[in-house]
């Protein structure tokens, strides 16, 4: 299992006319396997004079399938607590997400499974903030400012694996 609690940012464009992103998630594998299962928050900011388009939304990956939005539960920037647990084990072809807004008490759920022929190895467990793929290329950087994970855990059958309360 992982789990985190993280502020969302309100991003912003530096430039003109251009779309820019900021993923901020937490993950299971990834780094030495061919796979992640991984969940997070997206945002987007485009600049058009002196007026900013947002977007912002949860959603879930098992990688190497692309991300799938979770449109039942909005994000809003700012001092809200989002939560979010990813379960799974180890060898495990399945996996559950628990999204909260800790400020409203909002919440969803789900089960979704691993692409065909994947599997968890239960390598590592990540907190991430990233410029992800967008159209299949590498997209711009969102001034995203400080991003805040807390309350950041990864536990295996055997007890707790990682933690960290402040990063």
């Amino acid at each position: 299992m992982d789990r985190g609690r993280l502020v969302v940012p309100n991003v912003d464009a530096p430039t003109q006319n251009q779309w820019f992103y900021s993923s901020n998630w937490i993950g299971i594998d990834g780094d030495g396997s061919p796979d992640v299962c991984q969940a997070g928050v997206e945002c987007e900011a485009y600049r058009s004079g002196s007026s900013i388009s947002r977007n912002i939304y949860p959603w879930w990956e098992w990688f190497p399938l692309s991300e799938v939005q979770i449109t039942n539960l909005a994000i809003n920037p700012g001092r809200h607590g989002h939560h979010a647990d990813l379960h799974h084990g180890a060898g495990s072809t399945s996996a559950s997400v628990f999204f909260s807004n800790r400020t409203t008490g909002a919440s969803t759920s789900f089960v979704f499974n691993a692409p065909a022929g994947t599997e968890l190895t239960g390598n590592c467990a990540e907190w991430i903030v990233e410029a992800p793929t967008v159209g299949g290329s590498q997209s711009a950087i969102a001034d995203y400012g400080e991003v805040f994970f807390s309350v950041c855990e990864a536990f295996t059958t055997k007890g707790v694996y990682r933690k960290w309360r402040k990063w």
